[in-house]
């Protein structure tokens, strides 16, 4: 049996929500996109979950800022508080091919 290494990209927003599957041979590779993917969530040009981190400062009063970072299990996930249609969440699996 071989190993694959999946990234799984959730979000959602007031008018729409996705998921998005990616698949690596190589973890550092997958771990290199995760951290890409998560700068981009930081990115006000790419995604709504940039106004979370306003002036590299973390807003936990208005969004909630979950992650875990393992040797073959990573999550990444912005929230807001009060509104639970807003979110981006970010997770690189170890998974296993027959």
């Amino acid at each position: 049996m071989d190993n694959v290494y999946m990234i799984k990209f959730m979000w959602s927003t007031e008018d729409d929500n996705g998921c998005e599957i990616e698949l690596y041979k190589s973890y550092d590779d997958a771990v290199k996109r995760f951290n890409e993917m998560t700068e981009n969530e930081k990115n006000p040009d790419m995604s709504w979950a940039a106004e979370a981190f306003n002036d590299g400062q973390f807003d936990d009063e208005t969004y909630e800022l979950n992650y875990y970072t393992g040797s073959e299990y990573m999550y990444w996930s912005v929230s807001m508080r009060n509104d639970g249609n807003f979110y981006s969440t970010i997770i690189l699996t170890k998974e296993c091919v027959k």
